[in-house]
């Protein structure tokens, strides 16, 4: 599955602004409820446990509500 452009839902988050010692540093997510989480991977799409045209911020969230415990493995294996 190429990669035609970021997800509309991808957040990026300059730390400098934060913290001036992190210059250049950055972290990328996106946001699941009040929180920033890693975005979902390709593997966890080509996984088959979601469907590639259901691959939307609606669809993943709908998908995670639904299977609680596999989410929960998920997030804990996401390596971004």
């Amino acid at each position: 599955m190429p990669l035609y452009a970021p997800p509309p839902d991808l957040l990026t988050v300059d730390l400098s602004e934060f913290y001036p010692e992190l210059k250049d540093k950055r972290v990328r997510g996106r946001v699941d409820g009040r929180k920033v989480v890693p975005c979902w991977t390709r593997a966890d799409i080509e996984r088959g446990d979601l469907p590639r045209e259901r691959a939307s911020m609606q669809g993943i969230s709908a998908w995670a509500k639904a299977h609680p415990e596999q989410t929960r493995a998920l997030l804990d294996e996401n390596p971004s």
